[in-house]
Formats: structure tokens, sequence, C-alpha cells
């Protein structure tokens, strides 16, 4: 062994790391300040990221009217600025329109079978047919934010107790609803879909096709869905053979010791969709952890998880409205578990206190407008 007055250590070197983190703290920090004075300036002003939305949104648009079909296709890429929820009673729909402006005239044209959300001098964020009837004869509630970015509406079912299995025709069903008609398990080796189906479901009645990035399931006479997983477009280099599904080591099966929320007795649709094995890249630089729609962050948030489907995704927290016209309507509401905050379970929640905190706020906002009027 060496004699000497230093003892044997390892090179070390000064990283840019935590300076790196800092600056990127900073300059968010300062965007985000930049971002208010603007709004301050000028209530039309938008973001470079905004931007880049509402000129997604005018393709996607102009692209869907060109369709003869337009009234009964489904577009995810149109489907992201809309969530909707239900009661017995009443349909209710959230929607994020990206050109929304303050002094610009926001057209709702609603009938019986038809809806239409549309900003002046701007394609439509929704039109398209209901999937039901509404009562044309009831008042239309409606509320939204000054700078027409936001609109609520509480719309009344024709047949009250009747539940919709999609809000728009031609949608698959849940489609961008509060509470889809499934229960998602995440885990690190595979997600698992649980499905409610009637008692009198026999395998021979279901079909399932899993694909790398999708999934479909029909049930007979009871269910058409169809679902998008969360693809890993942040990384350019992956995002051309993104796989978010193994469907050589998915399965499914029918459990029949069940019940419905109902407690009726009913069969389980149990689906195992097996996530795949981590890339290398990912066992030498991120400890074998993939890096899938749970650990990507969301931009501007600094917070990390994504649904693992697209379809359920709040980009613009919709849920938060919905959440509080639910509670107004019926003193319950489901609050959806988010995907950047662990250890958070899905609930139906039916005391005020313990709704999340921005919903309280909604909520006792409308209580105090309607003591107002």
């Amino acid at each position: 062994m060496l004699q000497g007055t230093f003892q044997l250590h390892w090179p070390l070197i000064n990283s840019d790391h935590m300076r790196v983190r800092l600056a990127q703290r900073e300059l968010e920090q300062k965007r985000i300040e930049d971002g208010n004075r603007m709004l301050l300036q000028d209530p039309n002003a938008r973001t470079i990221e905004e931007l880049k939305v509402i000129r997604a949104f005018k393709v996607a648009a102009t692209k869907m009217l060109a369709e003869p079909d337009y009234l009964t296709r489904y577009s995810l890429a149109l489907a992201r600025f809309y969530m909707w929820a239900q009661t017995p009673h009443s349909v209710m729909l959230a929607v994020f329109i990206p050109t929304g402006y303050q002094d610009k005239e926001l057209t709702l044209d609603c009938t019986e079978t038809t809806l239409r959300v549309q900003p002046q001098g701007s394609p439509p964020v929704i039109h398209r047919l209901l999937g039901e009837r509404i009562d044309a004869s009831s008042a239309l509630e409606t509320c939204k934010t000054e700078d027409n970015r936001c609109l609520g509406m509480v719309l009344t079912k024709k047949e009250h107790g009747e539940h919709w299995r999609h809000l728009f025709q031609g949608d698959p069903d849940g489609a961008r609803c509060m509470q889809p008609p499934y229960t998602l398990y995440e885990s690190e080796t595979d997600n698992i879909l649980e499905i409610k189906v009637p008692f009198w479901i026999d395998a021979e009645d279901v079909f399932v096709k899993i694909s790398p990035n999708s999934i479909c399931v029909d049930v007979r006479n009871e269910l058409d869905l169809q679902r998008t997983c969360w693809q890993n477009t942040l990384d350019e280099d992956k995002s051309s053979n993104w796989q978010a599904i193994d469907p050589a080591e998915s399965v499914w099966c029918l459990d029949e010791a069940a019940e419905d929320r109902e407690g009726e007795p009913a069969k389980s649709l149990m689906i195992t969709l097996a996530r795949p094995a981590p890339t290398e890249s990912e066992i030498t630089w991120k400890k074998g952890t993939r890096q899938d729609n749970r650990v990507a962050e969301r931009a501007g948030m600094h917070k990390r998880g994504y649904r693992f489907f697209e379809d359920d995704e709040d980009e613009y927290r919709l849920e938060d409205l919905l959440q509080a016209l639910c509670f107004l309507e019926r003193g319950e509401t489901w609050v959806p578990a988010k995907p950047w905050e662990t250890g958070s379970t899905s609930a139906h929640i039916r005391e005020l206190n313990l709704l999340p905190t921005d919903v309280q706020k909604l909520v006792h906002s409308f209580m105090n407008s309607s003591k107002e009027s």
C-alpha cells in the first residue's frame, strides 16, 4: 500500500447539475412573472406554449370540419378540450376554449340533439350531435370566465334517471367522462383494468383487442370501449417506437364473484395490460425504472405523472369545475385521483370540507353568486 500524507481517494469533479437546476427554476419563475405582467397589460396575451395549443387546435378543428360525418366523429385532438359528468337529472360539461378572448363573442347554440360552442373568428371547439336527448324546455345553466376561455354548463336530461353511455354520438363509451366505466390499477409491471358487466355476460360475448398503444373492448350490447395510451412524446428519440403495452404478455378473464356499483350480482372483466421491460438505457441510467406515464414531468407544474390513458387526462383542470357543479346539485361528487399526487385514491365525496381546496373555492363562489342574484 502506498504510504504518504494523503489517503487514497476518488478523483473529484465540479458538477454543474445543481447550478443547471437552479437556473431552470429561476427561468421558470421569470417566465411566470413575465406572463402575469403581460396579462395585466393585455388580457388577450398568450404565451408561446398557449400559441402552440391554439395552432394545434385550429389545425385539428379545420381538419374535422372537412369530414362529412364531423357531427358524429370522435377526435382525441379536440376531445382534450372538454370533460363531462352526469347525475340522474343532469349532464355537466366543462370546456376549455383555446381561442377564447375577452373582447370576442362566444356563441353557445344548444338544441335538443345538437351542441355547438364557437368563439368569434374561430372554428367551433364543439359541434356535435348529443348522445341522448336533453330537455329543451329547461333553462340552460352556464358559467364562464371573464376571458371566455373556460365554460361550464348544466344540461337537463329529457329522460330523468337515464344513464348516458357517451356524451356525443360516435364517441366510445365513457370517453372524456370524469368517472369512466372502469377502474384502473397501476403497478411497476402492469396495469389492471376492471370493468363491471352484467352477470349474464359470457366469454363469447366479450371481444378484447390489445395493441402496443391502445385497447378496444366490446361487450355485446353493453359496452364499446376504445382508449389510447399515453405517449412518450417528450423524448423525440423514443416517440416513434414507443410502446405502452406488451400485447404478448397481456391477458383478460371474467371473474364471476363480483357486484356492480348498486350491489347487484355482476361479473368483473379483468384485463391485465403488461408494461414492456425497461430498455438498456433505462437500466443503465434510470436504475431500471421505466420512463412511462408515471414519472413523466408535467409541463409548468414541476410535478410528475400522467394518466395511463390519454382519453382520461385532464390537461386544463376541468375536473374541478365538474366536481363543483355536481356537488351543488347532488351534495356529492366523484373525485378522481390525480396522477401526480402519490398515494391519492378516487372516491365519492359527500362533505364539502373533504373536497379539494380549489373545488371548495368554486362551490363557495357559486353559492355566493346565487345569493347575490
